[in-house]
């Protein structure tokens, strides 16, 4: 029990670990899709502007 309880405890600091990561590798591509397409949208509202 005491190797399971200490298993659980590392597992948990991992799954943390594991889940920030995953976090900040989904905002950065969803950052750099939205940057992408803001780039393209860009040049036609300028367009239409000017």
């Amino acid at each position: 029990m005491s190797d399971m309880l200490l298993w659980l405890e590392t597992a948990w600091y991992l799954w943390v670990a594991l889940g920030i990561v995953v976090v900040v590798v989904v905002v950065s591509v969803v950052v750099a899709k939205m940057r992408s397409r803001g780039y393209e949208r860009v040049p036609h509202y300028y367009r239409r502007n000017t």
